[in-house]
């Protein structure tokens, strides 16, 4: 059961490694941020096949952790946006935002790991694992709807 939580955990990591590229763009809005969780709360639990239960409980826990999430990263989506708006950035700057950035991702990972261990008492290590996979897709897919035609 652990190593499962900690492979979610790895995975999850790289995931979001990858999903920091994003703050080139202004933050969506809080009406915006609502309305992708609540999508991707539907398709997670439809993907999962949840009862009405599972999903009620794992909605409120994934709420609470983008909550969370946003919290950790919020300053740093500031720095990140000076940072890009001036038109030479010092090495005493670069070295706060690298820095800065690095521990976000340690509080980040570390919440993670709070909330899988939270969701592993809803979850069975099989859905958990396949909530990793479903949140991918849900990703995947947004950013498919994004790309220009």
């Amino acid at each position: 059961m652990k190593e499962t939580i900690l492979r979610i955990l790895f995975i999850t990591c790289l995931s979001l490694f990858y999903g920091t590229t994003t703050f080139a763009q202004e933050p969506p809005s809080i009406p915006e941020r609502r309305a992708l969780a609540a999508r991707r709360d539907k398709y997670v639990c439809k993907e999962l096949n949840l009862t009405n239960e599972e999903c009620t409980k794992l909605t409120i826990i994934l709420h609470q952790l983008d909550e969370e999430r946003m919290n950790i990263w919020s300053n740093f989506g500031h720095l990140h946006m000076q940072l890009k708006k001036k038109a030479q950035v010092s090495q005493e700057e670069m070295a706060m935002y690298l820095k800065m950035k690095s521990e976000c991702k340690i509080k980040e990972a570390k919440l993670m790991e709070e909330y899988y261990l939270k969701l592993s008492n809803i979850l069975s290590p099989e859905k958990l694992l396949e909530l990793d996979k479903a949140q991918k897709c849900f990703g995947r897919e947004l950013s498919q709807e994004r790309l220009p035609k």
